[in-house]
C-alpha cells in the first residue's frame, strides 16, 4: 500500500482507545513513513477543523504532533517541553477526540519545546499564547492524557462513564494501591479501581 492511501485511512479514533490513555513511543528515526503519516495527520486537522492533532488520536502508538494556529504547520517529532513559564491562565479548550466537551484547563502561557522537525532536524522554540496552549495539548496526549482529566474528580468520573473510557489514575497512586493490594484479589481490586 503506498504512503497516499494510508494517509487517507487516517480517522480520529474513538475516545476509549487504548492508545489515548498510554504514554506513546519515542520516533527512533523519522524516515517517509513518518513524514508520510504527519503529512496525513495535517489534512485530517484540517478536514476536522482543529489546530493540533497528536498520533494516538489516529490510533498510532508514536510521538507525532501537528499544529496550526494560522501562521503556518509544525510538524513535531518527539516534542519535549524544555521550560514552562511561571504565569498560568485558565481557558476552555476542546477536543477532536471528544467532539463534545470543553473543559476550562489552566497551563503555562508560555513554553520552550524541544523536538525534531519531519526533516529529522532537532528544533527548540518558545511558545506563547495559543500557540503554547496547543502544543502543551497535542503533548498532553502523547502522554495519556485527555482535557477530562483536568475536571474535578467527581466530574472526571461521571465524564469517563459517560464515554466508557477509564479514567487517569496518577502512577504514585498505582503504585501505593499495588505495593498495598499484593496477589490475585489485590489485582483484581486494582483493575475495578481503575475504571471507576
Amino acid at each position: 500500500m503506498n504512503e497516499r492511501a494510508k494517509e487517507r485511512e487516517l480517522r480520529i479514533g474513538p475516545a476509549h482507545m487504548p492508545v489515548l490513555r498510554g504514554r506513546s513511543r519515542p520516533v527512533a528515526k523519522v524516515t517517509e513513513a513518518e513524514r508520510g503519516l504527519l503529512a496525513g495527520m495535517l489534512r485530517l486537522m484540517y478536514d476536522s477543523k482543529g489546530l493540533g492533532l497528536a498520533a494516538p488520536q489516529v490510533g498510532i502508538d508514536a510521538r507525532l504532533i501537528v499544529v496550526d494556529i494560522g501562521a503556518g504547520p509544525l510538524q513535531l517529532v518527539n516534542p519535549v517541553i524544555e521550560q514552562r513559564g511561571r504565569k498560568t491562565s485558565g481557558r476552555a479548550e476542546g477536543c477532536l477526540s471528544l467532539p463534545k466537551i470543553s473543559v476550562t484547563v489552566r497551563r503555562p502561557e508560555s513554553v520552550v519545546v524541544l523536538a525534531h522537525d519531519e526533516q529529522d532536524r532537532p528544533v527548540r522554540f518558545s511558545a506563547a499564547g495559543l500557540l503554547s496552549r496547543v502544543v502543551q495539548h497535542e503533548i498532553d496526549h502523547l502522554d495519556g492524557t485527555l482535557i477530562i482529566d483536568y475536571l474535578p474528580w467527581f466530574k472526571r468520573r461521571v465524564q469517563c462513564r459517560q464515554l466508557g473510557i477509564a479514567p487517569r489514575i496518577s502512577r504514585q497512586r498505582t503504585r501505593g494501591l499495588r505495593g498495598a493490594l499484593r496477589g490475585k484479589k489485590g489485582s483484581l481490586l486494582l483493575s475495578y479501581l481503575m475504571i471507576q
